[in-house]
């Protein structure tokens, strides 16, 4: 039975749920557990694909192409998993989808109402995704943290609260926790309760009791042990079901401050999570029914996803940190979904089986299953032994190590060395709308043991209009731009700032300064070379001027069989680099772990590697993921095999990563911008799609139509940010970065998705068919609008809400 965990939030919005939330989740996940996350958004939009960046934060896009809610970023990122476009709830779907049902009759003539048709739909929906897999693995979640956006009180979020309430009981006690967020605002040094204790109290009201009350509190000072003792007083809880989570250097402090404090002893006792390991999902493919009259025996399962395996040489102890995630356990497992009966006396067998002869330990089931009990220690334990290696690698990642070797930093607030970075974009006045970018760096600067430091720059401020009308603030965003150590231009949509970007791009290329360009950021410094170095002076973008004598970027929607006309391009698609045999990276020899400067270390002695565990007792070691993504009989050209960008991807011949956009470069100018310099190393697998350029005579001058920002994990650094930033701060850090690389990488995405983008949009065209067969309605068709401009009537929005006048 699947474990929830509803995490809702008290007084005022945006106080740190969905950190607290993804915190908790990875502590979870610490101890073996596998975990997920639903985000809840109680606002009437379909998804965020149509909000705009300075009111809500990016959007964030998902490997099925989802625009949702920043927040499954930071679950992406903390928990290191795949979610899927409903793992975000919004009111606007919930109500899409009852009324739709409503349409079709399947309601049989009743009056529908919030409750119980709605409050139906939203627990069906959460109980249907709870159940998906998100990691490599392919097996069903232990527990699902539930994000209630907003706060409780708000009519928007009325009937979620009710349907949570419902929850409860339709799952059971012991499958149901509450974690609620407060605020415990300080004024005149004293720590006040009184907003809490309103909050618990309509909390109550409302039919939810909290189990674990977290109380934030906005500046560095801790909860008071007299704060805490009144809360748990007055809210009907016990002391140790109050946390405080004060304000510190870091985000990925959070998880350790909420361990410190019990949160995943409580929750274990509260949800029983230890009984999880009695049986767990991997272990039933062991298990064969026998003995029981008229039971067939089934045939052999053949797991749907088998990771495949190959035994490398590891790097030495405490290199590859970094790749927890990226990192397999040398023991097989199988898929097959877990049988609803527990097994009762397992604890009691399972002590037992560390005796010589426990590798005959089977335990009889009433129904006639015969499960192999060992194997069930076995498969948690290489659980455990996963979960402590990745809580050791993310508490090097923040507290620091004793070990220098290592390569993660000994913490943050110890590094002494800087990169500043200079951000050019068009919405700098809220920072969530480039969180991912700002994550990106962050995950970067760790590897490079380097303290992140940006210079947020707002576009237009750079542009000769603003030099006229405020010269102040234009010296203030020229001295940020010239004073950094790199320079990165983000996506976005729409002409305003455009200039500005392209002068700071202008200047990146001609001073040699490290230079990053993410879709918008790409497209534009296309158009800035054909200007400047092609001396096409009217050169711009079709997006910006669709009558224009030289569009160096066009409209090239992908073409879809479910919808009328063009669509934007959305989601995870593949990039083929070249056409000649790239180098294989060695996977016989180890290589030292690059170092934050020049200077040379010893590297630590390699230590063996167990291929398989003996059957007896296993040795738990990890090997890194096979490059079964490398395809050896894909080639690239002469050029591509030097290629900055290809090395920091490992030398692959193909790279998944996500795309949202709708135009592309001008292929009728390709040849004269290649012949001019500018390399295009990437392509899609047609050919026809510019993806990744880079420049040969420059330190690290790199562009991608797709936005890597969105696979980075702190663990795992996006390859293209980890160059740029590495490019930042030395020549001599970039090699060493590339070396590296080129031995370890490891994409974050399961092998099951790195697929060609004819199966990826198959799958797409597949689940758009169901939805509208599932709505009732036929093949979708367009407005006479829509049908005399090519530009699709969301398209229009995504423009409008993001021009930001």
């Amino acid at each position: 039975m699947t474990k929830y965990i509803l995490v809702s939030g008290g007084v005022v919005s945006g106080i740190g749920k969905g950190v607290i939330a993804s915190s908790t989740g990875l502590l979870l996940k610490t101890t073996g557990l596998k975990v997920t996350a639903i985000k809840i958004d109680p606002y009437m939009n379909i998804d965020a694909g149509t909000m705009r960046p300075t009111e809500h934060g990016e959007v964030y896009v998902l490997n099925d192409g989802g625009e949702v809610d920043l927040d499954l970023g930071n679950y992406e990122r903390y928990l290191n998993v795949t979610l899927s476009r409903d793992n975000n709830i919004t009111t606007g779907k919930i109500y899409r989808e009852v009324i739709e049902k409503e349409r079709k009759g399947e309601y049989l003539g009743k009056t529908v109402q919030i409750v119980p048709h709605l409050t139906n739909a939203i627990q069906d929906w959460i109980e249907r995704v709870a159940a998906i897999p998100v990691d490599e693995s392919n097996e069903q979640p232990d527990v699902c943290i539930v994000e209630l956006g907003g706060t409780v009180g708000d009519i928007e979020s009325a009937p979620f609260v009710e349907a949570m309430r419902q929850f409860q009981f339709r799952v059971g006690h012991d499958n149901f926790a509450l974690v609620h967020v407060s605020l415990v605002p300080v004024m005149g040094g004293e720590q006040k309760t009184k907003p809490t204790q309103t909050t618990v109290h309509c909390l109550r009201g409302l039919g939810l009791m909290p189990d674990v009350i977290a109380c934030r509190l906005l500046g560095p000072q801790a909860l008071a042990p007299s704060t805490k003792d009144k809360i748990s007083m007055f809210c009907h809880v016990s002391s140790e079901q109050v946390l405080g989570v004060h304000d510190v250097s870091s985000v990925y402090h959070v998880p350790l401050l909420l361990q410190a404090q019990g949160i995943v002893e409580y929750l274990t006792r509260r949800l029983k999570l230890d009984e999880l390991a009695k049986l767990p999902t991997p272990a039933m493919a062991l298990t064969k029914r026998i003995g029981k009259p008229g039971a067939a025996t089934p045939p052999p399962t053949t797991p749907t996803h088998t990771p495949k395996s190959r035994a490398v040489k590891p790097l030495p102890a405490g290199k590859g940190a970094h790749k927890a995630n990226g990192a397999s356990m040398s023991i097989s497992r199988s898929t097959s979904a877990a049988p609803s009966e527990p097994v009762s006396d397992v604890e009691e067998v399972l002590d037992e089986s560390t005796s010589s002869n426990a590798s005959s330990k089977k335990q009889r089931r009433e129904d006639g299953e015969e499960v192999d009990l060992v194997a069930v220690r076995r498969v948690w334990e290489e659980r455990r032994a996963k979960g402590k290696e990745l809580s050791k690698r993310w508490r090097e990642l923040t507290a620091g190590s004793k070990n220098t070797h290592i390569l993660l930093p000994n913490s943050q607030e110890r590094l002494f060395d800087t990169v500043s970075i200079a951000l050019v974009g068009k919405y700098t006045d809220l920072k969530d709308s480039y969180m991912s970018v700002t994550k990106a760096l962050e995950h970067s600067a760790f590897r490079v043991h380097r303290k992140l430091t940006i210079q947020w720059v707002e576009s237009s401020d750079l542009e000769p209009e603003t030099q006229e009308s405020n010269p102040a603030k234009y010296h203030d965003a020229w001295r940020a731009v010239v004073g950094s150590g790199g320079i990165l231009v983000p996506g976005g949509f729409g002409n305003r700032g455009a200039e500005g970007m392209m002068l700071a791009i202008k200047y990146a290329r001609e001073q040699k300064v490290p230079f990053l360009g993410i879709c918008l950021g790409f497209q534009l410094a296309v158009v800035e070379w054909a200007r400047n170095v092609l001396d096409i002076q009217d050169a711009t973008s079709a997006e910006f001027y669709p009558d224009a004598k030289n569009p160096l970027i066009i409209f090239m929607p992908e073409i879809s069989k479910t919808h009328m006309g063009g669509t934007m391009r959305l989601g995870l698609r593949p990039t083929v680099f070249g056409d000649e045999p790239a180098p294989a990276p060695s996977t016989s020899a180890s290589s030292p772990a690059p170092a934050a400067s020049t200077s040379t270390s010893s590297p630590a002695s390699t230590p063996a590697i167990a291929t398989s565990p003996p059957p007896s007792k296993p040795t738990f070691t990890f090997t890194f993921s096979p490059k079964s993504w490398l395809s050896s009989n894909v080639t690239t050209k002469s050029t591509t095999t030097k290629s900055k960008v290809r090395k920091l991807y490992g030398g692959a011949a193909k790279i998944w990563e996500r795309h949202r956009h709708r135009y592309e470069v001008n292929p009728a100018y390709v040849e004269r911008l290649v012949k001019s310099g500018m390399n295009f190393i990437g392509k899609d697998e047609k050919g026809e799609r510019m993806q990744v350029c880079e420049l040969d005579d420059h330190p690290y001058f790199v562009g991608l139509q797709a936005h890597p920002e969105f696979c980075t994990r702190p663990l795992n650094p996006s390859p293209p940010f980890l160059g740029f930033v590495a490019a930042s701060c030395s020549p001599a850090v970039l090699e060493e970065q590339m070396r590296y690389q080129m031995e370890t990488y490891v994409p974050p995405h399961p092998e099951s998705a790195m697929v060609s983008e004819r199966e990826l949009k198959s799958a797409e065209e597949k689940r758009e068919r169901e939805e509208q067969e599932k709505r009732g309605g036929g093949a979708a068709t367009t407005t006479k609008e829509e049908k005399a401009d090519p530009l699709s009537a969301h398209m229009k929005v995504v423009q409008a809400v993001n021009e930001d006048h």
